[in-house]
């Protein structure tokens, strides 16, 4: 038994003395100015002593205000057995409501000393001569409910949580018997239920959302974690690719007629190797010593003209000296499959890496583009129409679906074109149904906003600074945080939260259908701001990527973007910081810009069709 163990006994047997002792106080007791006589006998069941500490404590508080006193030096040493923290908390607590019940008795019983105690009296005069009786009224009621509902409020809310548990458990102990014989009926609704022609109705009303992602919180926080994940075979496997040695061939004359355009602009070149992307084909050229890097990316548009290449890009510097890179677009692009980035081997090795993985596609050089959405944190998508944003989206989607079940990531789906994100309906992972009305995507921002504000208070209590540090808590600060926080926040500490995406498929449509623009704006903002650590991710699409729809505070708080081909440079300088999407190839063809502002990467977007999904 540790100190803090003794001293919590100790004080539990003061406690019991002192009710004891103040129970069976008795005015003919000691001290002697009662009346008391030395050798008389004393009734108190605590002797002298007893007679003393009582008639101290009642001389000095009152009647009720001496039972608030012994009552929480009790409660005191049975937190500190059970290792409960912030004991400061009930000590001051403690103290007040014994000022407020010692004034409250002061009050009710004037003119009948010593009831109220000296410090009853005295404070109920003070304030009675500055604010009135009335004032007095007040203030006395706020301190003592104010604090006694500080030091009873947590025991009952445990005791609520206990007769909870007892009673979901006496309920599945009398329903088990008739579970087997119910099993195919359950079955049968649940396939009716999962159907895509039985899809749950439109969420139209503001309070409705609420409640209804209030319901799933709280649902995700009873439910016990599965390991399940969806069958890769779902998605459709690639066809088997051929090298044809015709296109090898023209690579290599297409590097023979590079070298010549160089040559052209008096810049003599050497080609020390390629890459085949499923777009492109990249060419590693060396140049001359003392030529300026500005001046061979000026010649970028030159040598489109000269060669017939529309889409030809120069980039440098790299990892070689005097090295830049020459993408020129393939003649025939490949389709990047979403089953070939997103298979056994990546799944299971990012799935247990990356907290929220998203498989986007294939940069220049062949390479899987894969991101975690937790470390980015929020993500910009702008594109035009028919250049693969709507396809992107689907692919992030799809991407947490995949490696996260319902307890470890949840979605709200904001649609308001309404036919993007019908295919998603009735999946596991949803708070609430697709939503398609500006309303009720303003009432799931603000549910998201108190959402976020909830789980810094469980944060702060925690002493953590992130969600993912609430699992490498220690057994015995677990169990503590637990009983202090008690019901559904218990739960949710011990089931874990999970992560919640909010995906908008057209940010621009929700902005001209809501009546108020600025407050979405606002509460975007405030998302992008501070939901990160608590597990609460942003992803908004746009087909006009204009000024007043991306203003500058949403833009600098979406480092991480993703731009596909764009009307005009002015919207590349909007979703990029740079012009060049507009000169993208459109069919998934992308630039992604990471949250660390590193250089931006070309790639291009997986694809995943509708069947799939």
């Amino acid at each position: 038994m540790g100190v803090r163990e003794c001293a919590g006994v100790g004080l539990c047997l003061a406690g019991i003395f002192l009710c004891v002792a103040f129970a069976t106080h008795s005015v003919s007791d000691p001290p002697v100015r009662w009346g008391w006589k030395p050798n008389s006998e004393v009734s108190n069941a605590c002797g002298v002593v007893g007679a003393y500490v009582s008639a101290a404590v009642f001389e000095s508080l009152g009647y009720s205000g001496g039972w608030v006193v012994c009552l929480t030096v009790l409660g005191l040493g049975v937190g500190l057995v059970a290792g409960k923290r912030r004991l400061w908390l009930g000590l001051l607590s403690g103290s007040g409501a014994a000022f407020g019940a010692a004034m409250a008795e002061a009050l009710l019983l004037a003119g009948a000393p010593p009831y109220g105690g000296a410090a009853g009296r005295l404070l109920s005069s003070v304030l009675q001569t500055h604010i009135g009786t009335v004032g007095t009224a007040l203030v006395v009621g706020f301190l003592f409910f104010g604090c006694a509902a500080v030091l009873v409020g947590p025991p009952i809310r445990r005791l609520a949580a206990l007769l909870k548990k007892a009673q979901t458990k006496l309920r599945s102990t009398l329903e088990e018997p008739l579970q087997t014989t119910s099993d195919n009926a359950q079955e049968n609704v649940g396939r009716k239920k999962n159907t895509p022609k039985k899809q749950k109705k439109r969420v139209a009303s503001t309070s409705q959302t609420k409640e209804t992602l209030s319901e799933q919180r709280e649902d995700s926080g009873r439910q016990e974690p599965s390991p399940m994940l969806p069958p890769l075979d779902i998605l459709a496997t690639p066809p088997r690719k051929k090298v044809c040695l015709k296109d090898a061939s023209a690579i290599k004359e297409t590097a023979a007629q590079l070298q010549q355009a160089f040559a052209t602009y008096n810049v003599e070149t050497t080609i020390t190797g390629y890459n085949i992307s499923p777009s492109f084909v990249t060419y590693r050229v060396r140049v001359p010593d003392k030529t300026r890097l500005k001046f061979v990316k000026s010649l970028a548009d030159d040598l489109a003209l000269r060669l017939g290449m529309p889409g030809l890009t120069i980039e440098g510097p790299v990892d070689e000296p005097n090295t830049v890179l020459v993408s020129m677009q393939r003649e025939r692009r490949e389709i990047v499959w979403m089953r070939e980035v997103l298979n056994e081997q990546t799944r299971s090795q990012f799935g247990s890496t990356f907290q929220l993985p998203l498989f986007l596609g294939k940069t220049q050089d062949n390479r899987p583009l894969i991101v975690d959405l937790y470390t980015q944190p929020h993500l910009l998508i702008g594109g035009a129409t028919r250049s693969g944003k709507t396809v992107c989206v689907s692919s992030i989607i799809t991407s947490v679906l995949m490696t996260r079940t319902p307890q470890q990531a949840r979605l709200i789906l904001i649609d308001p074109k309404r036919v993007e994100f019908t295919k998603f309906g009735g999946i596991p992972h949803l708070l609430c149904e697709v939503i398609d009305d500006a309303s009720a995507a303003m009432a799931a921002l603000q549910w998201a906003v108190s959402e976020m504000e909830h789980r810094y208070r469980l944060l702060r209590m925690a002493g953590v600074n992130e969600i993912t540090q609430l699992a490498k808590l220690d057994r015995e600060r677990r169990r503590s945080l637990m009983e202090a926080l008690g019901g559904d926040e218990e739960n949710e500490l011990s089931i874990g939260l999970p992560f919640i995406v909010i995906v908008v498929d057209e940010f621009a449509d929700l902005m001209g259908q809501t009546p108020n623009p600025k407050q979405l704006q606002a509460l975007v903002m405030r998302l992008a701001q501070k939901a990160r650590a608590a597990g609460i991710h942003l992803v908004l699409a746009t087909q006009r990527p204009s000024t007043d729809v991306v203003q500058g505070l949403v833009k600098a708080n979406f480092p991480s973007r993703i731009a596909f081909r764009v009307a005009s440079s002015v919207d590349s300088r909007i979703i990029l910081g740079t012009k060049g999407a507009e000169k993208l190839l459109g069919r998934g063809d992308m630039f992604f810009v990471a949250s660390d502002g590193a250089d931006v990467t070309r790639a291009q977007a997986v694809f995943l069709s509708d069947t799939e999904i």
